[in-house]
């Protein structure tokens, strides 16, 4: 998610193993036409050695600081094994830039396992700035991943959804002529603690919705294979698949029904919020955008970094136990 963290500089690989050693590789030619190492990007490459190089122990990667944004950002490699399907994980998550961090271009890391575990607390430091950047959906408008397949105009679509909805559940509460008793004026804007509750509890309302919206769109296979669009190739498709955490299980038409429910909420709901206004006072008018601004900043603050936190937590938590029955 940081700014700029992608490269435009030509990356080198060498790879170490108990058994032999790999020659530099080069993972990026000048003129590549290829968008690679873009911000938020995860690449795949078929890398072939002339034996094998037996359980790899430590990788060293570097760059030679060209182009017009050379600093890198990277969080980790993985590397699997075509012939023996196992694979190993070098959590790398610094910068290699001449400007940034302790200014290094190159790095050496060890495999992650048995002789360099990494525990909770990395998983939780690696997987943050993505996970936030791409599913907290206020944020993920601006900061998204550049492999999701889920695009900035359907973030988009859903965070108006999610206004227009939290709208007309906030509208509901005020059906009638009332006097907000104990409320304390911010600029324009009158709140109460009926306000906050009524925005509390339509935040809870209109989620379900919004939630099955995001997660048609997240899930719903893109018209083109990913491997067409990103060039990876047949073999290293799979892993960069997986690595990418896309999730695409649906079919490609669920797009339109989320579609279909996100313009229906929309339009829907403001059709409706008019349609009470026209019952108010601008006493109520003030609770209910009081209980409106509730309900967004409840999304906004609370709800969507939970969400965020809850996926951290529990995808920790999975490829922990899934790297200890895995030895």
């Amino acid at each position: 998610m940081w700014r700029n963290s992608g490269t435009t500089a030509n990356v080198a690989l060498t790879i170490t193993g108990d058994s032999d050693e790999s020659k530099t590789m080069l993972m990026r030619n000048n003129g590549n036409e290829c968008k690679i190492f873009s911000r938020g990007s995860i690449d795949g490459f078929i890398l072939v050695t002339t034996g094998s190089l037996g359980s790899l122990k430590e990788i060293t990667i570097t760059h030679d600081n060209s182009g017009r944004n050379p600093s890198w950002f990277l969080e980790n490699v993985t590397i699997k094994d075509k012939q023996t399907y196992k694979q190993w994980i070098f959590l790398v998550n610094r910068w290699l830039a001449v400007e940034k961090g302790d200014g290094q271009i190159e790095v050496t890391v060890g495999c992650s396992g048995e002789e360099n575990p990494f525990g909770f607390s990395e998983h939780v430091r690696s997987q943050a700035p993505r996970r936030l950047a791409d599913s907290h959906i206020w944020m993920s408008v601006v900061g998204k991943a550049s492999s999701s397949t889920f695009t900035r105009v359907q973030r988009a679509s859903c965070c108006l959804s999610i206004l227009f909805s939290a709208m007309i559940a906030n509208a509901m509460f005020y059906n009638t002529n009332g006097e907000s008793d104990g409320a304390i004026r911010v600029g324009p804007f009158k709140f109460s603690w009926r306000q906050i509750v009524v925005g509390v509890q339509s935040g809870l309302i209109v989620a379900p919705v919004n939630i099955l919206i995001v997660l048609l769109f997240r899930s719903s296979r893109p018209r083109k294979k990913l491997e067409e669009n990103y060039k990876t190739g047949a073999d290293s498709s799979h892993l960069v698949e997986k690595m990418r955490k896309s999730s695409c299980a649906l079919p490609h038409f669920c797009i339109y029904i989320g579609w279909f429910l996100c313009v229906v909420t929309s339009l829907t709901g403001a059709t409706f919020t008019v349609f009470y206004s026209l019952m108010w006072g601008k006493e109520l008018a003030e609770q209910w955008l009081g209980s409106v601004f509730t309900s967004l900043s409840e999304d906004v603050f609370f709800a969507q970094p939970a969400k965020v936190m809850f996926i951290i937590i529990l995808t920790s938590v999975f490829l922990k136990r899934e790297k200890k029955s895995g030895k």
